[in-house]
């Protein structure tokens, strides 16, 4: 549990960061969305007050009207060209700032900690999970506001025209949207299982291709294609999942809305022909108001889940990171005092004797250049020093399987002949 409230505090301080750098295109385009939200709002007291003049329920004139609606176009027009240059701008530095940060927590891992890991995580981090960072976090903001400003804007204008109709309209909702809340908490999870999934079909993909050769020479094309085949339907398995989650949310804030609307038209109808001071117009605008209430009941349940999976996938990255730190720390070895120094040091590559019982004295806070001719050792030596390479180095390929499947490239084999392979090779390493 201390780890986990260790990796939220993390990450709050990571994600603050970003938001320090894009924050004036943040604040810009939340201003211009809180403007467009609002015009939405006017245009509903617009039509309900054409629709009442022309019905002779209202003390406004058509001129009046017009002018308030050029008026407020006009500033639409000015918000809506702020927010086309700053949402741009604000996913722009947000993502640049997320994937520099990945990329400098990635680079500052040391070589032999780096080698051990399955590098298809960090693909999975700049590609399929920044895409899903971006439009579930980063972007979701902005839609938040939009839906919340919608949302208390259609509910005060409403509370205006007829108190008893809102008050009708918020029971018929209330129920459903309840209903769907438990099924949100399972949507963090599934995208979680789909990213997880994601970089280990990434690793088999990678494999396949860099083991290609290795395929043909053994024509083990068809061991592959099952491979390949099981792994992409398990892939897809998980999507599945994940889309059908999203889909039962949704379908408890459609059946809110079927509800809503049908109940307020008859409500209103009632109330407009029996005398409770409800106008024609509305009665209709009232339809459209609900939209702006059932729209942040339909999504923001689902938002708020995609959010709250974005989170886990930044949380599993700063993870992986914290756990080489950790490690790193472990294996301090403290500043160096005496230099470094190399005594009978040997190191073959295959069948060539790269280095052979090489002695040699690094002093402390002198420089040195390593030459010789390509092929000579010096990558090897550095590495060497670096603890670059681990104590069993081959240049056979290996694909990310069990042994089992290693030796008989996902063949069909007699079981005591495998165990035997196997045997032999754990003794020889």
């Amino acid at each position: 549990m201390k780890k986990e409230t260790e990796i939220q505090r993390i990450r709050k301080r990571y994600l603050k960061e970003i938001v320090c750098q894009s924050r004036k295109w943040l604040v810009m385009a939340g201003i211009a969305m809180l403007i467009l939200s609002i015009y939405n709002i006017v245009i509903s007291w617009l039509l309900q007050t054409i629709i009442d003049i022309v019905s002779g329920d209202s003390s406004m004139t058509i001129l009046q009207v017009g002018i308030i609606a050029m008026i407020t176009f006009l500033i639409f027009i000015a918000a809506y060209v702020i927010y086309r240059v700053a949402r741009p701008k604000y996913l722009y530095q947000a993502m640049l700032c997320y994937k520099q940060k990945i990329f400098c927590k990635m680079i500052d891992k040391n070589l032999s900690s780096f080698r051990k890991e399955n590098t298809s995580q960090y693909l999975s981090m700049y590609t399929n999970d920044a895409k899903m960072i971006e439009m579930y976090y980063f972007d979701s903001v902005l839609e938040m506001i939009d839906l919340t400003v919608s949302f208390v804007g259609a509910l005060l204008l409403m509370l205006w025209y007829s108190p008893i109709l809102t008050v009708f309209g918020l029971i018929l909702s209330v129920l459903p949207i309840a209903a769907s809340l438990p099924i949100a908490n399972k949507m963090a999870e599934a995208e979680r299982k789909v990213s997880d999934g994601n970089g280990e079909f990434v690793s088999i993909v990678r494999d396949i291709l860099q083991g290609f050769p290795v395929i043909k020479s053994f024509q083990a094309e068809k061991e592959m294609k099952k491979n390949f085949f099981r792994e992409n339907e398990r892939m897809e398995h998980l999507k599945y999942q994940s889309r059908y989650i999203e889909e039962s949310i949704n379908l408890w804030g459609t059946a809110a809305s079927v509800m809503m609307r049908l109940g307020i038209f008859l409500i209103g109808a009632w109330m407009s022909v029996s005398g409770y001071g409800v106008t024609p117009g509305i009665v209709l605008v009232f339809l459209q108001l609900m939209n702006y209430v059932i729209s942040p009941i339909e999504r923001i349940p689902s938002i708020l889940a995609k959010r709250k999976a974005a989170i886990g996938l930044i949380e599993k990255m700063l993870v992986s990171v914290q756990i080489n730190q950790e490690q790193m720390k472990e294996n301090k070895i403290g500043m160096l005092k005496k230099g470094i120094s190399l005594k009978d040091v040997s190191v073959s590559i295959g069948n060539k004797n790269v280095l052979h019982h090489l002695n040699f004295e690094f002093e402390i806070g002198k420089k040195y250049a390593v030459v010789g001719s390509s092929g000579a050792g010096k990558s090897t030596l550095i590495n060497t020093i670096m603890d670059g390479f681990s104590p069993v180095q081959q240049s056979v390929f290996v694909f990310r399987d069990t042994i089992r499947n290693n030796i008989t490239l996902f063949k069909e084999f007699d079981e005591e002949k495998v165990k035997k392979q196997q045997i032999r090779l754990v003794c020889e390493n």
